[in-house]
């Protein structure tokens, strides 16, 4: 697989994308939405996490945690 940065595609991208890695796989007529969605989901992570404001908020909602001794809630 190439190395991509799904941050910077965009929807449309992302899914041409998905469709191109499925025919790849063999399995051309498979339906990409699964694939298309996780991408898009890594996507939105990568970029919410590259902004200084949400990484700083995860990191101190997560020493929140670590300090309170409840483990984080999965999902």
């Amino acid at each position: 697989m190439p190395d991509i940065d799904l941050a910077t595609m965009s929807d449309t991208d992302i899914e041409e994308y998905a469709r191109q890695q499925i025919a790849e796989c063999g399995v051309p007529g498979e339906d990409p939405a699964g694939l298309v969605q996780a991408l898009k989901n890594m996507a939105a992570r990568d970029k919410a996490l590259s902004d200084p404001y949400w990484r700083d908020l995860v990191n101190q909602e997560a020493a929140e945690i670590r300090m309170r001794g409840t483990p984080p809630v999965a999902g």
